[in-house]
């Protein structure tokens, strides 16, 4: 089900689906998640087939503004010459592990499943292993339904007992999370016992997107450790750095055809700084036909200009923006993780729901340090 949005005189338009609409300052926890992707674990020997069909790529209406009018005679003068820009057509950001852009709505058809016999990528990303260095698979944490069978979300986990994700992903109590292993269904299997909303959320622009999950029942330090995970350290130093890891389950490719992949794949994005991408952000409108809400203190934006860099896409969101750098002490090298953002949303276009080389958003985690700390305390 296709979600439209409205038209804006340089014809681009802004596409939402959320799932729940509070005023900007209701900050009750939502109690109602969307439709998801729902796809049992596959038996080790037999793949799971992908479907032939994908959804339709959405259209963008007309623009109404048509520059200067030609002069008689031909072609207009030069200085009269419109550049043609590229069209923005999708906000690409997700409320359960759904799109922006073409939608699974409660009634429309599923799309499709995920599939272990294409080769996975974050879309320009590469397909990792459990033997693979710097993947982030120890904290990864991937946000499954109740029945621990629909794979929505990503996450971070931050303790023994908490995991970070985005406040969009609409995580309920009983839900299941899985942290660990480099494929989806492997890992320690934990229950939601509380979900704690930023209280600035605001929904429309996804501003403050970001939530701190409590665990039911943690496990033990020796469990951790038997299973190869460890928590990843949270950044508070504002300082730039050139770029970050991104990972996920999402879809694989930039028409999102493929719902997404069974292996964790990881891509590169470099940090863009705003005045760049604000080039960007200001010709997208909301349905409302006001711009989108960007707080640059607290959010990060990555991959903008750059076409060999991981873009997000479809169930990518969520999922940790880090970097894996070597310390060195006494002689002893040792690798840190730190996480600087949480996957928040991304630029699509009609042509390529999820393109290299647009922006994409993440929440800074530098910014919501103090909060994260006092809420897991």
């Amino acid at each position: 089900m296709r979600h439209t949005g409205q038209r804006s005189s340089a014809g681009l338009v802004c596409h939402h689906h959320h799932t729940h609409s509070p005023p900007a300052d209701d900050h009750t926890p939502p109690t109602r998640r969307p439709p998801f992707l729902a796809h049992p674990p596959p038996p080790p020997s037999s793949p799971v087939s992908s479907p032939s069909e994908s959804p339709a790529s959405p259209s963008l209406p007309p623009t109404a503004n048509h520059g200067p009018r030609p002069l008689r005679g031909g072609r207009r003068p030069r200085h009269h010459r419109r550049r043609r820009r590229r069209r923005l057509g999708t906000v690409g950001r997700r409320a359960d592990g759904q799109q922006r852009g073409p939608q699974l709505g409660a009634g429309g058809a599923r799309p499709p499943p995920l599939s272990s016999g294409r080769k996975g990528r974050i879309v320009g990303g590469k397909a990792v292993t459990d033997l693979d260095p710097d993947t982030g698979s120890q904290f990864f944490a991937k946000l499954f339904t109740p029945d621990g069978k629909g794979f929505f979300c990503g996450g971070s986990l931050v303790s023994p007992t908490h995991v970070l994700t985005r406040a969009g992903c609409n995580v309920l109590p009983g839900d299941v999370i899985r942290v660990g292993g480099a494929r989806l269904f492997d890992g320690l299997t934990f229950k939601v016992a509380k979900v704690t909303v930023h209280p600035r959320f605001n929904p429309v622009g996804d501003v403050h997107d970001i939530a701190v999950v409590a665990l039911a029942k943690p496990a033990s330090e020796a469990e951790l450790i038997a299973a190869g995970v460890a928590p990843v350290a949270l950044n508070t130093d504002f300082g730039k750095p050139h770029g970050f890891y991104v990972t996920g389950f999402g879809a694989t490719d930039a028409k999102a055809a493929s719902a997404g992949s069974l292996q964790l794949k990881r891509g590169y994005q470099p940090l863009r700084p705003w005045s760049a991408c604000m080039k960007v952000f200001d010709r997208v409108r909301l349905p409302s036909g006001k711009r989108l809400p960007i707080n640059k203190w607290a959010q990060v934006c990555t991959n903008y200009g750059s076409t060999r860099s991981g873009a997000l896409c479809q169930r990518d969101v969520g999922g940790p923006m880090f970097r894996a750098d070597t310390k060195v002490d006494g002689g002893v090298k040792t690798k840190v993780y730190t996480l600087y953002a949480v996957s928040s949303f991304w630029i699509g276009t009609a042509a390529e729901l999820c393109p290299q080389g647009l922006p994409n958003v993440g929440t800074k985690v530098a910014y919501y340090a103090r909060w994260i700390k006092a809420t897991m305390a």
